[in-house]
């Protein structure tokens, strides 16, 4: 959820990667809103259960997507010590914002321990996503130079072997072995890096991506309806979608890769607004997110469940999804023009002094 993305010019970001980060956020909103707004284990085989299992899938093609997008153009960039402290700095702003306002609101789930802790969400991982990610960013510079220490077919097996392992493998029988969320994020790294040094001609046609894309979403769908049947049929309750709906799911992998290909070789283009929405999208999830606000946010804001069995529900999860994208989005330019700009104006004129300080040092001959 980095800015990390692609340029049409030297200054100008490719504004279809960003459109993809923020449809990738939604589809994350849309995971939420299905399985922190209802109980998608228990219930009859219905289209409104069917509907939510089909929104919980968007969740981890969206995470894919981000880390994607992070691996195949860190590759060829450098380390930035600033762009790691701007996501530090904006995890610890709402986390201790967040329960600051749990705290004098009287939230369940507030205590002196979840006030410590938010002083360093980071490390005690206050947010799954963003500890994950954020060491994964801190590995980028070693990892680009493993990547680029082999030759094309080492770095190919060496893929083969993660991607069976915690992903073909696990889509077959359901057990991940030593799965971990960093080494998936490392996965994912690998592959993209390696499609970004090697590209491949079935990944350069935007159109056709797009459609491979739909079609594994659509099988995916297929899977999950099939498996409901069965096990209303046999244990009267609906299946349990975490084995096609995990990030490491193959289906799920694939699907995540040509819907990135699929905007990366569409015709380029750049729009101002909204590349400075697409920035806010790592705040967005920060804020709805937050395990204090969940409950707040699904169960009395939008009161989810009463919408089960409702002919509205589609209206409502739209309505839902797209309401805490905008309102999450406001916040969070809010927060980067008062906090975050001013901020950094300060460190950049100092990190300016100190070079223009240093080069008028006399270098002894």
């Amino acid at each position: 959820m980095s800015d990390l993305t692609s340029d049409i010019s030297r200054n100008k970001r490719n504004s279809n990667i960003e459109i993809l980060r923020i449809l990738s956020m939604l589809f994350i909103i849309a995971h939420h809103y299905a399985v922190h707004g209802f109980d998608l284990s228990a219930g009859s085989f219905t289209v409104n259960e069917v509907t939510l299992q089909i929104l919980s899938l968007g969740g981890k093609i969206g995470v894919n997507v981000f880390v994607f997008i992070t691996g195949y153009f860190m590759i060829n960039s450098r380390f930035d010590a600033k762009k790691l402290l701007k996501l530090i700095l904006a995890t610890t702003f709402y986390s201790l914002m967040i329960v600051s306002i749990a705290g004098i609101l009287g939230l369940p789930g507030f205590s002196i321990y979840e006030l410590f802790k938010s002083f360093l969400p980071v490390i005690f991982s206050a947010y799954w996503f963003a500890t994950t990610y954020l060491f994964l960013y801190l590995l980028s510079p070693f990892l680009n130079k493993f990547i680029r220490s082999m030759d094309k077919f080492s770095l190919m097996k060496l893929i083969l072997i993660v991607t069976t392992i915690w992903c073909v493998l696990p889509s077959v029988t359901g057990l991940a072995p030593e799965f971990s969320n960093l080494g998936w994020f490392i996965t994912l790294y690998l592959i993209a890096g390696f499609l970004r040094l090697y590209p491949m001609a079935i990944f350069s046609k935007s159109k056709l991506n797009v459609i491979l894309s739909l079609c594994s979403f659509g099988l995916i769908i297929l899977n999950i309806i099939i498996f409901d049947l069965i096990s209303v049929r046999i244990f009267s309750h609906i299946s349990d979608i975490g084995h096609f709906g995990a990030m490491n799911n193959l289906l799920i992998l694939f699907c995540s890769i040509t819907l990135f290909f699929g905007f990366l070789n569409a015709r380029a283009t750049y729009n101002s607004y909204i590349n400075r929405i697409a920035q806010s999208t790592f705040g967005v999830y920060l804020i709805h997110d937050n395990n204090l606000l969940r409950p707040l946010l699904w169960e009395d804001i939008f009161r989810t469940r009463t919408f089960l069995h409702s002919d509205i529900l589609i209206l409502h999860a739209v309505f839902a999804i797209i309401s805490v994208f905008l309102v999450c989005t406001l916040i969070d330019q809010i927060r980067i023009v008062c906090f975050e700009k001013p901020l950094f104006t300060i460190i950049n004129r100092k990190i300016d002094s100190r070079n223009a300080s240093l080069s008028n040092v006399d270098i002894p001959q």
